[in-house]
Parts: structure tokens; sequence; C-alpha cells
């Protein structure tokens, strides 16, 4: 699976560049949501969904 190969990748790569980087910045997001976004591309009848409290507040016209 194609996440199995990020995951090594990512966390090589996030110490050989300065942490303060938008690229450091860029590789941190996936590291800290990887067991979700993992599920996600694993299983798809799974939705992304971004937001899932704002449905509640739209309002029909």
């Amino acid at each position: 699976m194609l996440t199995a190969a990020f995951l090594p990748w990512f966390e090589a790569h996030l110490f050989c560049i300065p942490k303060s980087s938008k690229l450091a910045g860029g590789i941190q997001y996936p590291l800290s949501i990887w067991s979700g976004l993992k599920r996600f591309l694993e299983d798809r009848r799974l939705e992304l969904d971004t937001n899932p409290v704002a449905p509640r507040f739209v309002t029909s016209f």
C-alpha cells in the first residue's frame, strides 16, 4: 500500500529540514493525523469530511 511507503519517508525527511520551514509543517500535518488518514485511504467506505460540525449550522432557504 502506498501509505506504507509515505510514513517512513515523512519520518526520515522531517529530521533533514529546518523545523520552522513550510515543508516541515507540510510533513508534520499528515503525521499528526496519520491514523485517520491511513484509515481513510485504506477504507473506501469512509467519507472525507473535514468539518463534521458544519452541517448542523447550515440552514436551508
